[in-house]
């Protein structure tokens, strides 16, 4: 038998080739590393087994796998690492290779055709334990793909394993942490014992480090941000878990980062500044310091590093200094567009390419000012510069804690203003609107001005106020019903948002609650949570503002896809349509977000019925979304 060992560590590697080339019965290869696998999936004219740790099992890795499994028919592939990450006893690898050879070539890895258990696909064998076998199946009711564990049949007679595994499910199951992945069901079926839990899908950092992947610092930053409030939130409910470690560290496909569910049935001694310093070490090898501003990361790790009186020993506190870093990188990039005096736009940061890479910039036409304070400003407007957000494909949190997968999707970064408005009407005159209604449009509407428009445009033009609150060009349209808005978008070619990609928009993948986080911030954005009726007209509040404020005015309001405004200042239309809570057989649209009027902080997953498409209000406007990337 012809075996390949792929392992980062030489000396177990060594260890065990030395076990399996006695009595030559194995003629044995070892590689290091990605490069020394490539060139044995090129060099080998014979392959039967290939042994490898778990950081190679992804990435790279994974192609060379799959690249080796075409070269050679039949070839079984083994992870040969525990849940630590640590080689297995070479004794215990001695004996799945003699199983190998008595079954007749039946895969350690993955079966020769799916089987089934219960409501599921059972596609590929991920890792086999001493007590259990781990697979990737699908669950064939809801068609969704899962993690399958299964205690080994040979052991549903020990009731010490059997006590021990339902013990680990129930731990695992009272986790509702949202960065942590999610245990499904437990089922005793078919003479099988088994759980389910969320297929997490990314790379971990020892998988990150074996393909020689590497993370932006405000990656390494959300993930820290991400483990230091898992284990917080684990800490704080009094659940027994495992020593963290670098593979239970995932960073999703779509960004996000995610944590191994590590719950345990009993009490595990902790070392918490142990975890911090080997986490720091990991983070330290992976990341890019070049690719973003890393200062923040930088002196993070070195604070999880350090010994002395400024060392990091707690998760708590790391969770709260990668919260203060990331805010400042996300203010660092959220400064002035304009400068008011020589209407010069400074150069935008981002940390996402041009186009499809991240956020594209589109110059939307209209006259509005970029800044805008309290109406007392005599400079006249600059002309807005505005692009779409790109939120990429992936699943995200949606209302209560709801798993969805959407596609990729674009949208305006900040609300429509009074100016594009304009522009939209000034462009239709004369041709009429006509061909931009929805279909179901009522006959008796037949034109898209909001109510009261004349006044407002004019005293926007003029910098001036409305009901005497101050309104400018680019203070966000209001008045408008559902009709207009979605004249408007269609106009630009565009459509209204759904309220579930509204919803991702805002809060990100990970449920928080709003857009900065999970705790209420009456500063951040114009809402009326600060002040009341009794307020005298132009009064602000602690926000700055008292009704609407500029788009731009209120940059703290800005979600993880550097989307402004969704906390406040206008509620926004969405194209959802539900059942109207009074009448059941008629629907309405849906509106979504905070706004300037409501005296209660509206956590981003409040849904508003709006008593008929024909709604118009001072604190209901909308922004447009796109499937496909925008012109730069």
């Amino acid at each position: 038998m012809v075996i390949l060992i792929v392992s980062g560590d030489p000396e177990a590697a060594h260890t065990l080739a030395a076990l399996l080339s006695a009595g030559e019965r194995h003629k044995v290869y070892t590689a290091a590393g990605l490069d020394d696998l490539e060139e044995a999936a090129t060099a080998l004219d014979e392959l039967d087994v290939m042994l490898f740790t778990a950081a190679f099992k992804a990435g790279r890795g994974k192609e060379l796998r799959d690249l080796l499994r075409q070269q050679f028919p039949g070839l079984q592939t083994v992870i040969i690492s525990n849940e630590d990450g640590d080689t297995l006893p070479p004794e215990q690898i001695l004996d799945w290779l003699n199983s190998l050879e008595n079954s007749a070539g039946s895969s350690i890895e993955e079966s020769a055709s799916p089987s089934v258990l219960g409501d599921y696909d059972l596609k590929e064998k991920r890792r086999s334990t001493p007590t259990t076998d781990t697979f990737r199946a699908v669950q064939r009711s809801v068609n969704r793909e899962v993690v399958l564990e299964r205690l080994k049949p040979e052991l549903l007679r020990n009731q010490n394993a059997v006590r021990e595994f339902r013990g680990r499910v129930r731990a695992m199951a009272n986790v509702s942490c949202p960065w942590i992945s999610t245990v499904f069901e437990a089922q005793e079926t078919g003479g099988s014992l088994f759980y389910t839990r969320e297929l997490v899908r990314g790379s971990s950092l020892e998988e990150l480090a074996a393909s020689r992947a590497f993370l932006k610092p405000e990656e390494s930053l959300q993930l820290l941000r991400a483990a230091g409030e898992a284990m917080t939130w684990m800490a704080e409910k009094n659940l027994a878990r495992e020593p963290l470690k670098r593979h239970h560290l995932f960073h999703g496909h779509d960004g996000a980062p995610r944590i191994a569910n590590i719950a345990s049935a009993t009490p595990v001694a902790l070392d918490e500044t142990g975890e911090i310093r080997a986490i720091a070490d990991s983070l330290l090898r992976i990341t890019d310091f070049k690719a973003g501003p890393s200062r923040d990361l930088n002196c993070l790790l070195g604070s999880m590093k350090a010994t002395g009186g400024h060392a990091l020993k707690a998760w708590k506190a790391v969770a709260r200094e990668a919260r203060a870093g990331l805010q400042r990188m996300t203010e660092s990039r959220t400064l002035p567009l304009s400068d008011g005096r020589s209407g010069r736009v400074p150069k935008r940061r981002s940390r996402r390419p041009l186009v499809i890479g991240g956020i594209s910039l589109v110059i939307l036409a209209g006259s509005a000012a970029l800044l805008w304070k309290s109406g007392k400003s005599g400079n006249k407007p600059d002309a807005p510069v505005y692009y779409q957000a790109h939120v990429p494909q992936g699943e995200f949190i949606f209302g209560d804690g709801q798993r969805i997968t959407l596609p990729d999707f674009w949208i305006d970064s900040h609300e429509v203003t009074i100016g594009n408005y304009a522009d939209f009407l000034a462009a239709t005159r004369g041709t009429g609107t006509g061909k931009f209604k929805h279909p179901e449009q009522p006959a008796e509407k037949t034109g898209h001005e909001p109510k009261d428009w004349k006044e407002i445009l004019a005293a926007a033009r003029e910098g001036g106020r409305w009901k005497s609150y101050p309104v400018s060009l680019n203070c966000p349209v209001f008045n408008l019903d559902w009709w207009d808005a979605y004249a408007y978008a269609a106009w630009k070619g565009r459509r209204l948002p759904t309220e579930q990609e509204w919803e991702k928009a805002a809060r990100g993948t990970n449920g928080r609650t709003w857009p900065w986080g999970s705790t209420a911030d009456f500063k951040r954005a114009n809402t009326g949570a600060d002040y009341s009726d009794s307020a005298s007209p132009g009064s602000t509040a602690a926000d700055g503002f008292a009704w609407w404020c500029e788009v731009s005015a209120m940059p703290q309001d800005i979600s993880p896809w550097e989307v402004y405004g969704m906390a406040g200042n206008v509620s926004e239309w969405t194209s959802t349509w539900a059942p109207h809570p009074d009448l059941p057989d008629e629907k309405v649209p849906v509106f979504r977000g905070g706004d300037f009027h409501r005296q209660t902080p509206v956590p981003l997953t409040t849904r508003w019925l709006a008593k008929s498409a024909t709604y118009a209000q001072p604190y209901l406007g909308f922004r447009t979304v796109s499937s496909s990337p925008p012109a730069p």
